[in-house]
């Protein structure tokens, strides 16, 4: 994973139950969450508007005895994804990326965060700015079931003199 200039990824949040047994239906998705650097700001008075933010996500899936793992879909803010599950492991062994447009991201308001000089180098994680709902489409011969997952995503803001949000 090559970060970009205004993105650095450090943290992992999952979906869905953290274990399963081959007879158990298991959706975990875990992703990495952005680390975003913040200008310093001249006052408290303006949020802090996010640029658009880069998931990396990895697919652990399982499906009761007698149905298979067909689709996923994967929603953040009004960004959808949905892949066959074959194509996804084929491509990219369970891993794809998602970005969330800036324009689908609220202005975050972190009191205090990155005003002066000295707070250079301060890093904050704010938890809970986006939620991701997935759905796993298992299929047998004659029904399909439906398996859902919803989970907060985070941010880490770091402040840099040089850098701009």
């Amino acid at each position: 994973m090559k970060p970009t200039p205004a993105l650095l990824i450090t943290l992992c949040a999952f979906l869905g139950p953290a274990t399963g047994t081959a007879d158990e239906t298991v959706l975990v998705v875990s992703s990495s969450t952005p680390d975003v650097n913040i200008k310093i700001r001249p006052s408290d008075r303006y949020s802090i508007r996010l640029p658009g933010l880069l998931y990396e996500f990895q697919l652990e899936l399982g499906c009761e005895a007698g149905y298979e793992p067909d689709s996923v879909l994967l929603s953040i803010a009004d960004t959808r994804k949905r892949f066959a599950v074959s194509e996804i492991q084929e491509e990219s062994g369970d891993q794809f990326s998602m970005k969330i447009p800036a324009s689908q991201i609220a202005p975050l308001s972190v009191e205090g965060f990155c005003l002066t000089s000295g707070d250079e180098g301060r890093r904050v994680t704010v938890r809970g700015i986006l939620s991701a709902q997935a759905s796993l489409l298992c299929s047998g011969v004659e029904d399909q079931q439906l398996i859902y997952a919803s989970r907060s995503l985070d941010v880490t803001l770091s402040c840099n003199e040089d850098e701009e949000n």
